[in-house]
């Protein structure tokens, strides 16, 4: 069932207005291991700081990324990886569960159901598949705009804006089409006692029908961490010639948390939106 503007809208204030730190609760996972990474690498000449963020950047991106300052100019780099994983394993079991305080929050007696834990528990295989997948094509994508898509822009752009925040933009824009394809999939897994690969289907079903008004409302509640994202990435060099290299982490830092948050926002919002248009069917 295709969705509607008004409707989502009204999800998506409803989601804003109503932050509960216990629906919250299961992306600290995600926000923890992401802090622990960053803070890690500002702490490089401690013994588990290198065990911690040294080793992991080593093996992303080679020698230079244990150095300092490379550490952190190349940090933007490598969180980019460590968040894509952090957010693929610890999300398949965070996801999951915060639809599920969601649809509680909305419908109580849904909570009472003696299958209602097992379903959240299942949901988690199905999610893992779609956030795997999402990343997949995301970085296929990425392959793309590494290799053309900054040659294309130049060649297009003329004028003010720099070619290599257009092509951010676009990179984003078509990061965030993937991810929305692929949004529905725990909410629908949560919410119909289905299979792995049945609950992949349908939410990418869901997700393909409600893309335009769930696509903008995802772009909305992201624009604040997509700010700093646009920071850090376009302007690192700067920040760690012009300032202190350490200022990169405390701004991913601070990324991470507004990400996070986002997350929250999205989820909320979407689990919501699939909730009223079902009930309303």
């Amino acid at each position: 069932m295709a969705g509607s503007f008004k409707t989502a809208g009204v999800c998506a204030n409803a989601a804003l207005r109503s932050f509960s730190v216990g629906e919250f609760a299961p992306l600290l996972t995600i926000l923890a291991a992401q802090w622990l990474f960053l803070i890690g690498g500002l702490n490089l000449g401690s013994t588990w700081g290198m065990a911690l963020a040294g080793s992991v950047a080593q093996r992303l991106v080679g020698d230079a990324a244990i150095d300092y300052p490379g550490f952190l100019e190349l940090l933007p780099l490598t969180f980019s990886y460590v968040e894509s994983v952090t957010f693929i394993v610890l999300g398949a079991m965070a996801l999951p569960s915060l639809t599920s305080r969601v649809l509680v929050r909305l419908k109580p007696s849904l909570g009472d159901s003696p299958t209602w834990a097992g379903r959240v528990r299942s949901a988690i295989v199905p999610t893992f598949l779609a956030l795997l997948m999402a990343f997949v094509l995301t970085y296929v994508w990425q392959l793309f705009v590494a290799q053309n898509l900054h040659r294309i822009v130049g060649a297009l752009v003329q004028g003010q804006v720099p070619s290599s925040v257009v092509t951010w933009l676009v990179s984003v824009a078509i990061g965030y089409a993937i991810t929305t394809i692929f949004i529905y999939v725990p909410v629908v897994a949560v919410s119909q006692s289905i299979g792995a690969i049945k609950a992949v289907r349908l939410g990418v079903t869901e997700g393909f029908d409600k893309f335009p008004t769930t696509y903008l409302f995802v772009l909305l509640l992201s624009l604040p961490a997509l700010a700093i994202q646009l920071i850090v990435q376009i302007g690192g060099p700067l920040i760690a010639s012009g300032t202190r290299p350490e200022n990169i982490a405390y701004l991913l830092i601070f990324y991470a948390l507004v990400s996070t948050v986002a997350t929250y926002f999205v989820w909320n919002m979407v689990t919501r939106y699939y909730h009223a248009r079902t009930e309303a069917a």
